[in-house]
């Protein structure tokens, strides 16, 4: 297959597996990148569905505008007073 021509393939979505397929276009190259994108679509609904899966932390929290500008400040004092050379000041600064 050419990797500098592009080709828009009619895919078809099942709705009840969601696996992909493409009925129009079936050669074997096709057939072999949609089979590994669907069992890897399976494998990743298996790692959120599993007891394991159930152990992926939530998305973090946005920091508060304020602390996150008073971190700045104390970085941007410790940062100064490194280039300094006064490193037991710049440990205190923190």
């Amino acid at each position: 297959m050419d990797l500098e021509t592009f080709t828009l393939l009619p895919l078809h979505l099942d709705p009840a597996s969601k696996s992909l397929s493409c009925p129009r276009h079936s050669s074997a190259q096709i057939t072999t990148e949609l089979t590994e994108l669907n069992t890897l679509h399976r494998l990743l609904l298996n790692v959120t569905d599993s007891p394991l899966g159930s152990n992926i932390p939530p998305p973090p929290v946005p920091l508060n505008p304020k602390r996150g500008a008073q971190i700045a400040k104390m970085r941007e004092q410790a940062n100064t007073l490194m280039r300094r050379a006064r490193r037991e000041d710049a440990e205190e600064a923190v």
